[in-house]
């Protein structure tokens, strides 16, 4: 991502912007012309736009460049090809077609789901053509198939994380029918915590000197608590500005599968970007523990080696014997 590209919210006056990105959204499949622009004209198309920043629902962000807008992504309430149930706001997103394959799209929509969470919504919809490359992204950045039909899928991304858990004598987590909403803490994770954490995931159990001075000199710590129970944890490491390294990411067993590591990993990125100064971009990576990399991916995580990288490698380092 190019350190120009900044990220504004999108206002009741930008109407042209809208059109020109309402029309770039509509998918062409290869071989065929593109439509006019009076399409825009078309009802099912002017709900996209119409008095867009005027309602409670609408919620956007333009990508801009050098002063000019090089992508959108918008959200409202809508009747739209996307629309699941009132109350769900459903996107619309484009980039202009010279800008594209350089991550515009991904960062408009990791932020915009990153508001939209923050402002207490539960879930948020799309709809995408099966012949547009862009399914894959939206599948990345959690989106789930909620039906399709023989040209389309119709797609949800849950926000918001609900967990249906008590906690019994003994620490164990079991099913339980009552809701209850997770805790996100910062730099709160004890010591104990970590080692019972650690080792769940199968790791041992490290010396607690070991891990007093390594929670000591991390970045940042988060952990993830359920009902007074931290059931989940992250260390952060890095210098700040250029480069972060995710270290220690553990979701406790009895709680896998249902959005506690999502939830835990879009709090640490909001953590990282709060770091930077505007027009700043950084760069975090992580080593996958053995079959979790699928996890990782659907994060918009990209597996070694790639086009870009070489093979992630490692060493262990061990102190002399005293």
């Amino acid at each position: 991502m190019d350190k120009q590209i900044a990220l504004r919210a999108i206002r009741p006056e930008d109407t042209e912007i809208l059109q020109t990105f309402l029309y770039h959204a509509i998918h062409v499949p290869e071989g065929m012309e593109p439509p006019p622009r009076s399409i825009l004209e078309k009802p099912e198309l002017q709900v996209y736009i119409d008095g867009f920043g005027t309602r409670t629902h609408d919620h956007g962000l333009a990508a801009v460049e050098n002063g000019q807008v090089i992508g959108a992504a918008w959200v409202r309430d809508m009747p739209d090809y996307g629309h699941i149930e009132d109350g769900v706001p459903s996107f619309a997103i484009s980039v202009l077609p010279g800008q594209r394959g350089r991550g515009v799209g991904t960062l408009l929509m990791q932020t915009l789901l990153m508001q939209l969470r923050q402002q207490g919504y539960a879930k948020a919809s799309l709809a995408v053509q099966k012949t547009n490359r862009a399914a894959a992204l939206y599948r990345r950045l959690g989106f789930e198939t909620l039906r399709e039909t023989d040209e389309e899928y119709l797609m949800v991304c849950p926000l918001g994380v609900h967990t249906h858990c008590r906690t019994e004598k003994g620490g164990s987590l079991m099913p339980n029918t009552d809701h209850s909403r997770l805790e996100i803490l910062d730099n709160e994770l004890s010591a104990d915590d970590f080692i019972r954490l650690f080792a769940a995931a199968g790791w041992g159990e490290p010396p607690a000197d070991l891990t007093h001075t390594a929670l000591a000199g991390s970045y940042a710590v988060f952990s993830a608590r359920l009902n007074g129970q931290t059931v989940a944890m992250a260390r952060l490491l890095g210098d700040g500005a250029m480069s972060f390294f995710l270290k220690d990411f553990v979701v406790h067993p009895a709680v896998q599968g249902r959005g506690v590591g999502k939830a835990l990993f879009a709090h640490v990125e909001d953590y990282i970007r709060k770091q930077l100064k505007p027009g700043w971009h950084s760069y975090l990576e992580l080593s996958s523990a053995p079959g979790k990399e699928g996890f990782y991916e659907r994060l918009g995580f990209a597996a070694y080696p790639n086009e870009q990288n070489g093979s992630g490698m490692a060493k262990w380092i061990h102190a002399d014997e005293g």
